[in-house]
């Protein structure tokens, strides 16, 4: 038995090993041997790696930005802290009321802080369940469809998505760890989330600060005489994906409202920088223009 398992180890191993990996130029399936092949010298192996920058994932790429922009960041954090406020009952109560346009008299963080999580919201789940399942990672790729967007015909716009993914999925993590809010099921263990409650405080969400990010930031890469046709399909993308969350019963009402004015500040301190400027300007230009 120690054989078979051993061949089915090495043989699983090895080739989804080898196709995983095998993305790039010159990539090939790697499978096992008994012994080292014998390869002829060749000093080419010494040359510099035939990679194109199309050939780089957008969201790699991203990761290499990181220690130039997040310094640049840190001059809006008293905007950041402004805008994420407290867990005060009273300001998160006033959240509610200003963006929900709830009664003041009327709100309750029992009834509308947990609303959709605890809502028999059977079929409304049962409805989004699969697209919650799908945006509980990444999410990119909605963005992708919503535009037609591939990292070869719109490599800046690509870019500017994982970037905003990436940076306010940073910053949003820097005040979960400030509050740490406990997840819904936590404060109400009657609630029953649609998938794994994350790991983490609840407090903004995450999901939210980096849809809205997204959303903006493509915006504003759009050709200014364009971007009002655009901006409810993307703004409304990013609704529908912060929302999923408190439909799953993952996140409070308050973590995509605070989520949301996050981004609201985030974004243009993002796009602030040289990097990113030059992204936007080449996407307005080359391709999200009509006449591109």
């Amino acid at each position: 038995m120690r054989y078979l398992g051993s061949g089915h180890g090495g043989i699983h191993g090895g080739i989804h090993g080898g196709i995983g990996a095998g993305m790039g130029p010159g990539s090939g399936v790697f499978l096992p041997v008994m012994k080292p092949l014998s390869v002829p010298p060749n000093t080419s192996l010494l040359a510099p790696a035939s990679f194109d920058e199309s050939d780089i994932r957008p969201d790699l790429w991203a990761m290499a930005q990181l220690p130039e922009i997040l310094p640049h960041l840190g001059q809006f954090e008293g905007d950041f802290k402004q805008a994420v406020g407290t867990l005060d009952e009273d300001f998160l109560k006033s959240v509610l009321v200003e963006d929900d346009e709830v009664s003041p008299g009327d709100v309750s963080l029992a009834k509308h802080d947990l609303g959709p999580a605890i809502k028999d919201n059977f079929y409304i789940r049962s409805e989004a369940q699969a697209e919650i399942i799908d945006q509980s990672g990444s999410f990119d790729h909605y963005y992708y469809g919503l535009l037609s967007l591939n990292s070869r015909t719109h490599p800046a716009a690509t870019k500017l998505i994982s970037l905003g993914v990436l940076l306010a999925g940073i910053i949003g993590m820097r005040f979960k760890l400030i509050h740490m809010r406990p997840r819904p099921t936590q404060v109400r263990p009657g609630v029953q989330p649609v998938i794994p409650t994350p790991p983490h405080p609840s407090f903004p969400s995450n999901h939210a600060t980096q849809a809205y990010t997204v959303s903006r930031l493509l915006i504003e890469a759009f050709p200014a005489g364009r971007r009002d046709a655009v901006r409810p399909y993307l703004m409304k993308l990013a609704e529908r994906i912060a929302e999923n969350r408190e439909v799953a019963g993952v996140h409070f009402r308050t973590d995509t409202l605070i989520g949301a004015r996050l981004a609201a500040q985030l974004a243009p301190a993002i796009a602030a920088h040289d990097l990113v400027k030059a992204l936007l300007a080449d996407s307005a230009a080359n391709e999200f223009n009509k006449s591109a």
